[in-house]
């Protein structure tokens, strides 16, 4: 069934959330409805609007279970094929599920590497959630008005379903390596940065044998760099 005939986000969030106090302990209701509302706040509505509801709060509980223990700088990544009885939720295709520190060009990187192994991508959910962990890096509460709280990415991608363990383990294989490109790239910009500074400021006023019109491009195209 549909979520709704007219579809809103608030909407959906609400019924997710009636599912959640009918199916959680009354603990974990507030902290699964926040996670909802964060969760599918980007995707867009006629995605949202075509899916069985159950699969939806399938969707998010399962990928914030698979959160709840992470340890800082680590990485949780899996692909699977969810069904209902194992699972709680089903889809057609595979699904790649990651949670990592939020870093840049994470989405696009993730999708040019599924693109290029052959995979077409059908459905991206990408939040990106302040994470309150203990020392263990054992989730303790979402808090997104606390803009000093650690950012974490949560991702998930809908591919077309693969099923043979070799296709499954080139998918994690090619993303793990991907996300240590990603991090050393995130990481190192404010280095490239500044060295394209004091490169900058070591052509203009140096005694090097160019004239000045080429020590003006050449410190041009470092600034040009670090911005």
């Amino acid at each position: 069934m549909s979520v709704t005939p007219h579809f809103t986000l608030d909407k959906l969030i609400q019924q997710l959330s009636d599912l959640a106090r009918e199916r959680l302990p009354a603990s974990q209701v507030e902290h699964t409805s926040s996670f909802f509302k964060a969760y599918y706040h980007r995707v867009p509505s006629h995605d949202l609007e075509l899916a069985p509801l159950n699969d939806l709060y399938g969707a998010a509980v399962a990928h914030l279970k698979f959160a709840q223990h992470r340890a800082a700088g680590n990485t949780c990544l899996r692909i699977y094929n969810p069904t209902t009885e194992v699972h709680g939720w089903q889809t057609r295709h595979s699904v790649v599920e990651i949670v990592v520190d939020d870093m840049a060009f994470l989405v696009d990187s993730i999708r040019m590497a599924l693109n290029r192994l052959g995979h077409t991508i059908h459905l991206t959910v990408h939040p990106v959630i302040n994470v309150e962990r203990d020392p263990d890096g054992t989730m303790v509460g979402l808090n997104n008005q606390d803009k000093e709280a650690p950012k974490e990415s949560f991702l998930s991608f809908q591919i077309s379903r693969q099923t043979t363990p070799e296709r499954l383990a080139a998918i994690v294989q090619e993303i793990e390596r991907l996300l240590a490109v990603v991090r050393a790239a995130d990481t190192d910009w404010e280095a490239v940065r500044d060295l394209a500074l004091a490169t900058a400021k070591g052509i203009e006023g140096s005694l090097r044998p160019l004239d000045s019109e080429s020590t003006g491009e050449v410190a041009a195209l470092c600034h040009w760099i670090a911005d």
